[in-house]
């Protein structure tokens, strides 16, 4: 029997850590209207029993200055973290949990706390070892389909974009942007991962502050030696650097746009192997150590959207004159329900206002909780969902209600997972006389008990229990082997 190598993705929150940000601004603050921040990881590895993560935050902040415009100062915190780590996985990936816990500010400086919690994703193997079988060795097998991990190929490349705009003088306040992942696949000794970059821009001029919400689309060829079109493969994407540069080209207003994009992919091969779940000799006594398999054996992601319609009430708003704009959108997933056929996904959609009023310019937080449904793949499950959400239209309805209209993109991964006990090794201790032994095998009926077994066979119960892996009760067709002298009945 060939060696088994079993590969599954395994998932492990980090202790939260916090860092401490400064921001300093070109001139005195007189309101902070937003404070947003956002981690890039720069490595994550394990050795001696520890987990190091690496990478910097970088704080964005949206202040009005004592002339009442709208302006931006960012900054960056680097930070290095470790921690115990026990589990034995590879092909390391952060993803990123950042939170601003608090916001303080005098003159023209910003003191921000930062909390992280990072998730870390690694591929996890179990090497099922091989061993000589023979005449004297009884064992049961389980046949497994699995997913192997080929390579995990990665790479770093570039989106440039360039589009018109019809204002001149911009200033670019702010920027939110994503990127999403439509689909992934193998060519030969490739992989193409094609998706797009969101991104919502916060810009000025002399006399307005406006959005631009823009898509761009990619496709990119990631070298990986000995992949075959036929093979399974997932990605994750990561934003690593952003930046809009206006200028003025062939007497137009453009913005030149930059994206600089992390890959990570995996590649699996479809399987097919034994695994050998019960193990006893007729001639040795074995001590036998069983372990236990629980991994994807398929995955598939589903790509679907969901329109939203958000209203918050802003009749209480004294003096309010008018809306600047709506920025920041974002969705995260609280919670998964399974209801029959499908999945019942509940997530909250939150963004921010910008707003005139009798006291210049204020800030006004949207947040928005939805339900979206997922039907079931079959035979399989939703091990994931992940969010994305942007601005699609804003107004105030009445005077009263702030309608938003949100588009949010759905990442759903079903897979299929395999599960056994598994023989992990085997120990062999005192030889022993094979005609002094024999062995028998019973197949039983559903329901049937240890002790209405042990009747029939008539043998003690606990010589049973020593020799095969039962529940209370028995499966329908599940083999007792009985392994010991002729004379103990």
């Amino acid at each position: 029997m060939e060696n088994l190598i079993i590969s599954t993705k395994k998932k492990f929150t980090m202790d939260k850590f916090f860092l401490q940000a400064k921001v300093n601004a070109s001139d005195d603050i007189e309101k902070v209207l937003n404070v947003t921040a956002k981690t890039i990881f720069a490595s994550a590895e394990t050795s001696n029993g520890l987990l190091s993560v690496s990478g910097k935050s970088v704080v964005s902040v949206l202040y009005l200055n004592a002339d009442g415009a709208i302006c931006s100062a960012d900054s960056v915190a680097e930070f290095i973290q470790k921690q115990k780590f026990d589990e034995q996985i590879t092909d390391i990936m952060v993803e990123d949990r950042t939170k601003v816990e608090s916001v303080n500010y005098s003159g023209n400086e910003v003191i921000c706390s930062i909390l992280l919690e990072p998730e870390v994703q690694g591929q996890y193997k179990y090497n099922i070892p091989s061993f000589e079988e023979n005449d004297n060795i009884v064992c049961e097998k389980e046949n497994l389909k699995y997913k192997k991990l080929i390579c995990a190929p990665e790479d770093t490349f570039t989106v440039a974009e360039e589009f018109d705009i019809s204002e001149s003088g911009v200033q670019i306040l702010a920027e939110n942007s994503n990127v999403a992942l439509d689909e992934i696949s193998c060519t030969v000794d490739k992989v193409v991962a094609e998706g797009k970059v969101i991104a919502e821009i916060i810009a000025k001029t002399e006399k307005d502050v406006f959005v631009i919400n823009r898509e761009f689309e990619f496709k990119q060829e990631i070298a990986a030696e000995g992949v075959i079109p036929s093979m399974l493969s997932s990605c994750r994407l990561e934003l690593k650097n952003v930046s809009f540069v206006p200028e003025v080209k062939d007497d137009k207003n453009i913005i030149i746009s930059n994206f600089e994009i992390g890959a990570k992919c995996f590649v699996y091969e479809e399987c097919e192997g034994d695994a050998i779940t019960d193990i006893f000799s007729l001639e040795k006594d074995l001590d036998v150590v069983y372990d236990y398999i629980e991994a994807d054996s398929f995955v598939k992601t589903i790509t679907n959207s969901d329109t939203v319609l958000s209203q918050t009430n802003i009749a209480e708003i004294d003096g309010f004159d008018d809306i600047i704009g709506v920025y920041n959108p974002k969705s995260k997933v609280l919670s998964v329900e399974e209801l029959g056929d499908k999945y019942v996904v509940t997530s909250q959609i939150s963004a921010f206002a910008l707003y005139k009023d009798s006291n210049g310019v204020s800030k006004l937080d949207i947040c928005y909780e939805t339900k979206y449904e997922i039907l079931k793949e079959e035979d399989s499950t939703l091990s994931g969902v992940v969010s994305y959400a942007k601005i699609n239209s804003f107004k105030v309805k009445a005077g009263k209600e702030l309608e938003v209209v949100f588009l949010v993109n759905y990442n759903a991964e079903f897979s299929k997972t395999i599960s056994a006990k598994y023989v992990k090794n085997y120990e062999e201790k005192a030889q022993k006389s094979i005609s002094d032994y024999g062995v028998r095998v019973y197949i039983t009926k559903k329901g049937q008990t240890l002790f209405e077994v042990a009747k029939i066979l008539n043998v003690k119960p606990e010589i049973i229990e020593a020799q095969n892996i039962i529940d209370d009760s028995f499966e329908n067709g599940q083999k007792i082997y009985i392994y010991s002298p002729i004379n103990l009945a």
